[in-house]
């Protein structure tokens, strides 16, 4: 056991040695100059561009826009998709005044843009969004904290600090 033991500990730090973060499988230009969102419906990549104020909805075998809506939101700056709804947060609370800090999540038709319903972030300084299959969860800016919470109220279920800070 005592010689097999450093034999498997060298072994795998030289595995180690090889890692490397991921391969490139596909790319492709970004319909917009400003994007501040990312999701995936389960077909199709959906961004958001926060200079253009659109959503865009691209297609991943070419990356080309399919279509767009307005984006709800002045700011925004997180995309989740729930399998029926996407999910817009809005920095800026829908006022484009550079010290409001006020954030707003948004529940968005995709196939018209329509705004299905809207809740107080709460985060005033929301940063991106994802979708657990039950609950929202967002990125708090400021706070830095992951913030679980209910997509029907914005009760907060559960936040804790990120394990790495916005400086």
């Amino acid at each position: 056991m005592k010689k097999i033991l450093p034999c498997l500990i060298f072994v795998l730090m030289n595995f180690s040695l090889f890692a490397y973060p991921g391969k490139v499988i596909k790319s492709f230009n970004s319909p917009g100059q400003f994007i501040t969102g990312m999701t995936f419906d389960g077909e199709n990549l959906w961004l958001s561009d926060r200079k253009a104020d659109l959503i865009y909805c691209i297609n991943t075998e070419n990356g080309n826009v399919i279509r767009s809506i307005s984006s709800p939101a002045y700011w925004p700056v997180g995309l989740a998709y729930d399998g029926k709804y996407l999910w817009s947060a809005d920095a800026k609370g829908g006022i484009p005044l550079s010290e409001n800090y006020m954030g707003i999540i948004y529940k968005i038709d995709p196939n018209d843009g329509t705004i299905v319903h809207q809740l107080v972030s709460p985060s005033p300084v929301p940063k991106d969004l994802a979708w657990d299959g039950k609950y929202l969860w967002l990125i708090d800016d400021k706070a830095d904290k992951l913030v679980q919470f209910d997509a029907n109220d914005g009760t907060t279920i559960k936040e804790f600090l990120t394990p790495a800070y916005n400086s």
